[in-house]
């Protein structure tokens, strides 16, 4: 569960949420960003929510006009779109 005070703030260099939140930002770039051949990205200061067990960092996703154009013709079925990427396909981690 989040609270407001859960939100990270980089507002001093010595704060230990400024730490956090410059980790989960460093893991999310590493894991998200840098494997998505730009289809992922993360501002250079995003959002960070840390909640239990993690934290949400803010990002960017890249959709096509192929993708919103298969979204119409398919009035909606996202499960139609085969354009995700393999290493979330193979997983699982795409929900529809």
């Amino acid at each position: 569960m989040r609270t407001s005070a859960s939100w990270a703030k980089a507002d001093s260099p010595t704060s230990s949420a400024a730490g956090a939140k410059t980790t989960y930002i460093g893991i999310a770039r590493q894991k998200y960003e840098g494997a998505s051949n730009n289809d992922i990205e993360i501002d250079e200061d995003p959002a960070v929510s840390i909640a239990d067990g993690g934290a949400w960092v803010a990002a960017w996703v890249w959709v096509t006009q192929e993708e919103v154009e298969l979204h119409r013709r398919t009035r909606g079925s996202i499960a139609k779109i085969k354009t995700r990427p393999a290493r979330f396909q193979d997983r699982g981690e795409l929900h529809s």
